[in-house]
C-alpha cells in the first residue's frame, strides 16, 4: 500500500518558469491535462527524488503514464538545448579534463539484450561524464545501452 504525500522541491522558480516557457513554445506537443509549470514540477520531482514512476504518480495523484510523458518531454527539451562536447571544451578551454563512466542500473523493458552488461551482470545504461580540473561538470553523454560489445 502506498501512502500518498505531496512533494516539495528546493528549485529556483526561474528554472521552472524557463522550462515551462520552453514547453509552451514547443510545437507538436501532445495534449495534457496538466499546465506547463506543473508538468515541469512532475519531471523535477521524479528526477530529484530518484524514485519509481508509480511512487511519483501516487504521491502527486496522477497516472504513471502522465509522469512518464512529463519526464520524457522535459528531458527532451533540456537535451535539445544542452551544448555539445566540442562546444563546451572550446568555451571553457581547460588545461585537462577528467573522463569517467558509470553503468546505471535500470529495469529491463522489452528486449533488454542491448542493455544487459554481462560484465556487471545487470541491465543498465552507460553514462559518460567529462569534468574540469576542479570537478565541475562540463558534459554528460546521452544514456547509451549498457552493453558495450556486440
Amino acid at each position: 500500500m502506498l501512502v500518498i504525500h505531496p512533494a516539495a522541491l528546493n528549485q529556483p522558480q526561474a528554472l521552472v518558469e524557463w522550462a515551462a516557457m520552453l514547453m509552451v513554445t514547443r510545437e507538436g506537443d501532445r495534449c495534457c491535462m496538466l499546465r506547463p509549470a506543473p508538468r515541469v514540477m512532475v519531471a523535477l520531482v521524479y528526477l530529484r527524488e530518484h524514485t519509481t514512476l508509480a511512487k511519483t504518480a501516487a504521491g502527486l495523484g496522477i497516472s504513471e503514464s502522465t509522469v512518464h510523458a512529463c519526464t520524457s518531454a522535459v528531458l527532451d527539451l533540456l537535451a535539445e538545448r544542452a551544448p555539445g562536447l566540442l562546444k563546451m571544451l572550446r568555451e571553457h578551454d581547460p588545461d585537462f579534463v577528467l573522463l569517467d563512466g558509470a553503468l546505471t542500473e535500470r529495469d529491463r523493458v522489452g528486449d533488454g539484450r542491448a542493455d544487459c552488461s554481462h560484465r556487471h551482470r545487470r541491465h543498465g545504461v552507460n553514462v559518460q561524464v567529462v569534468t574540469g580540473p576542479g570537478g565541475r561538470l562540463l558534459w554528460l553523454s546521452p544514456a547509451l545501452p549498457g552493453r558495450t560489445t556486440t
